[in-house]
């Protein structure tokens, strides 16, 4: 039970940080969500380690304190996620359409490279029919 609990709140205190290094590194999109779920993770974390404690010192107000850290902190993020959820989705579609049109993109270009070729070949093939058509003449004229 040590080990485990210990295991789990260190990776949920590994999140947490995680976390907070990512929304002061780069600028994300919803870093007030982000910010709320990773105290709710980091409270969850800290709940395991609770539960190691009061093995060995049974007091279950510190962990009934944190245990209310953990929810306040888990409806907060409830209540960001619903009301970005819209949001979410709108942005998620959108992703969704630049894709589309990346890959069209993609699909034209390649056309226009083919089309490219095409008419380097034709060129050189016109710019040696008249050059043929030079030598040719070239010939023919002195006799």
């Amino acid at each position: 039970m040590v080990v485990t609990n210990f295991l789990i709140g260190s990776a949920y205190v590994a999140i947490s940080v995680t976390l907070l290094v990512l929304i002061r590194q780069i600028k994300l999109q919803f870093s007030s969500v982000i910010l709320c779920f990773g105290v709710f993770i980091l409270a969850c974390g800290l709940t395991h380690f609770m539960e190691i404690y009061t093995l060995w010192h049974p007091e279950y107000w510190i962990a009934v304190g944190i245990m209310a850290v953990t929810a306040g902190a888990s409806v907060v993020t409830g209540i960001y996620f619903y009301q970005l959820r819209i949001l979410i989705v709108t942005l998620a579609e959108a992703v969704k359409r630049s894709e589309e049109r990346r890959l069209q993109l993609e699909e034209l270009n390649k056309f226009l490279v083919d089309q490219q070729r095409i008419l380097v070949h034709s060129a050189k093939m016109s710019a040696l029919g008249e050059m043929a058509g030079g030598i040719v003449h070239e010939i023919n004229s002195p006799l």
